[in-house]
């Protein structure tokens, strides 16, 4: 038996362009998905990198907070060779001379930026420019809620006023805050922590307590001990923003300032809320320093303080020095700009105690012995 079957034409052609078009597909994906993994890694290395410069620009910082302190443990000759090289404002700074490397146990790459990081330096950390201003306009900070600042009030010239302005209105200041209302502070006493904020519950702007004091170094503690005046800046959107400070002597007369002053919050200065002055109408002999005591109860505001002679401003002479490090790993550079400070002079504490949680205080005078009054008040501390 003979069968006859219809010739076809099928040749495999759509099989193969099949195919064709999955291989295509698969290689654009797997090209597509290693380009991601290589970004991926791009991206962790340079995160990595610029990680390595930042912390290569903060060890700079540090490096110049070192040489601040060895320039000042210094005297004579050896001191004003040591402040000229902090001087020096050509990169790579502050770090360029052989001496203050040596004195300060720093190692020099061969591009002179000085060497950062861990002692391998896998990653080329270094620092390539560290310059300091000893010299500022003005002494920035953040009050710390219950603790003073004592500030050096040293100009490099004559001043007759003192500015202090607080409550930053830059977008990363202090927030939104209001004034208070008239008669919301008396005469006689403060009101509680827990009230200060309108009846809406907005927090009023920070109400710090300031106080200047002097030290005269022909006088004995003891009889200068008086020398202080201090007074509450109490935020106000009509009051005057200069009190007249006739004297801080003991016997100088009528109390210079109040108690409490109403100060302007208006912004009289850019950036922030609140300005006073203290307009000092004392002769300052050339033995006596001053200081400020900044002290802040209702709330932690960036606060500024400038010295001015008759309105114009004057420098503080090395008081808040401001270091501008530049610090770089691989091919990444992070540069970043610093107030320092140095510690607090010995001549006055901003207090003699300070505790984060109560406080009992027991005082006897006997010749026996007697027991710990205040054990069963205190609380038990936490375990290691």
């Amino acid at each position: 038996m003979k069968f006859i079957y219809p010739q076809t034409e099928e040749r495999g052609m759509v099989s193969l362009l099949s195919v064709l078009f999955f291989i295509i597909l698969m290689s654009v994906v797997s090209v597509s998905f290693l380009r991601v993994v290589a970004d991926q890694q791009t991206q962790v290395l340079q995160d990595d990198l610029s990680k390595g410069a930042l912390a290569a620009a903060r060890s700079g910082v540090e490096d110049a907070k070192r040489a601040l302190l060895l320039c000042r443990s210094k005297s004579g000759v050896a001191q004003a060779a040591c402040y000229d090289a902090l001087s020096e404002t050509a990169c790579p700074g502050i770090f360029s001379t052989l001496d203050m490397r040596t004195q300060l146990s720093l190692d020099a790459n061969s591009d002179g930026s000085i060497k950062a990081g861990d002692p391998l330096n896998a990653n080329y950390q270094r620092y390539t420019c560290v310059t300091v201003t000893r010299d500022t306009p003005d002494y920035k900070g953040i009050a710390s809620d219950g603790l003073g600042e004592l500030i050096p009030l040293r100009a490099t010239t004559s001043f007759n006023q003192v500015r202090i302005s607080w409550h930053s209105t830059d977008s990363s200041g202090d927030g939104p805050a209001t004034i208070p209302v008239a008669g919301a502070i008396s005469l006689d006493s403060n009101p509680r922590i827990t009230e200060w904020h309108d009846g809406a519950g907005k927090p009023y702007i920070a109400m710090p307590r300031i106080q200047l004091m002097s030290h005269d170094t022909t006088k004995t503690l003891s009889a200068q001990q008086d020398s202080t005046v201090g007074t509450f800046l109490v935020p106000n959107n009509s009051a005057g923003s200069t009190m007249q400070v006739n004297s801080i002597q003991p016997g100088g007369g009528t109390p210079p300032l109040d108690k409490r002053s109403a100060v302007n919050c208006t912004g009289a200065q850019t950036g922030y809320a609140c300005t006073a002055t203290l307009d000092l109408k004392f002769p300052q002999p050339a033995t006596a320093s001053y200081y400020l005591l900044l002290k802040s109860q209702y709330g932690t505001p960036h606060y500024k303080v400038e010295l001015l002679n008759n309105g114009i401003s004057v420098l503080f002479k090395d008081v808040q020095p401001e270091v501008d490090s530049t610090g770089a790993a691989g091919n990444a550079y992070k540069r970043i700009l610093s107030r320092v400070g140095y510690k607090a002079d010995d001549y006055f504490t901003a207090n003699a105690l300070e505790s984060g949680t109560s406080v009992c205080k027991d005082f006897s005078v006997t010749a026996t012995t007697l027991d710990d009054a205040c054990s069963p008040h205190m609380p038990t501390p936490p375990s290691p």
